[in-house]
C-alpha cells in the first residue's frame, strides 16, 4: 500500500455525492481549508445502474468484452436536473476539478488527476448532441467515453498550469454494482483469484 511503503504520504478520503452540486462544492471548499496543496487526486465515483439482463445485448460479439452492454440501464435525473450516471460518473467529478483549479495548480506543485474509466467505455455510445445520454441504452459506456475524453482534454488545457489528467480502468472488479449482472456467489466461482 502506499502509506506502507512511503510513510511521509498522507492519504485521505472526502466523502461526497457527486450527483448533488451542492455537495460538489462543499467538498471543494473542505479541501480547500484542509489542504494548501493537492499533489494527486483521484476520481473514483461511478454508478452502474443495472436493473436486470438484456437478452438483446448479449447478441454482439464485443458483449462480453463489455458488460454493460447487456444490462438494462435506469437513469432518472438528479435533484439538480441531470442525468444521474452522468452527474455521478463524470460532471460531478469535472465540476470539482474545476472549482479546485486554481488550488491544484499552486507554484511549484504540479497536481495529477487520475480518473477512473472502464473497459465498458464505448464511442458508439456516446453522442457529442447527446452527452447526458438522455437517448440510448447504455448511460455507464457513454459516461465512461466521456471521462476519457475529458481527461484528455483537460490534461491538453491544463497541463500548461501544472496539472496532469489521466485515466485508470481497473478492468472487472466483483462489487454490488456488478450484482445486477450475476449473483455474488457466482462471481466467486467463476472469476479467477
Amino acid at each position: 500500500t502506499v502509506v506502507h511503503n512511503s510513510p511521509l504520504v498522507v492519504v485521505d478520503l472526502l466523502q461526497l455525492d457527486t450527483s448533488k452540486l451542492s455537495s460538489v462544492a462543499k467538498a471543494a471548499e473542505e479541501l480547500q481549508e484542509r489542504y494548501s496543496v493537492i499533489h494527486t487526486m483521484v476520481l473514483n465515483a461511478g454508478i452502474l445502474p443495472a436493473t436486470g439482463m438484456s437478452l438483446s445485448g448479449i447478441l454482439p460479439s464485443r458483449s462480453l468484452e463489455h458488460g454493460s452492454s447487456y444490462l438494462k440501464q435506469e437513469d432518472p435525473l438528479t435533484s439538480d436536473g441531470l442525468r444521474n450516471v452522468f452527474a455521478t460518473n463524470l460532471f460531478g467529478h469535472y465540476c470539482l476539478v474545476q472549482l479546485l483549479r486554481n488550488h491544484l495548480s499552486k507554484q511549484g506543485h504540479a497536481c495529477h488527476v487520475i480518473w477512473c474509466s472502464s473497459r465498458a467505455a464505448r464511442a458508439d455510445a456516446f453522442h457529442h448532441d447527446d452527452i447526458q445520454h438522455h437517448n440510448g441504452k447504455d448511460p455507464y459506456a457513454s459516461s465512461k467515453h466521456a471521462i476519457d475524453m475529458t481527461s484528455v482534454a483537460i490534461n491538453e488545457t491544463l497541463q500548461s498550469e501544472g496539472i496532469y489528467s489521466d485515466v485508470a480502468a481497473p478492468g472487472m472488479v466483483v462489487s454490488p454494482m456488478t450484482f445486477a449482472i450475476m449473483p455474488p456467489l457466482l462471481w466467486y466461482l467463476l472469476t479467477p483469484i
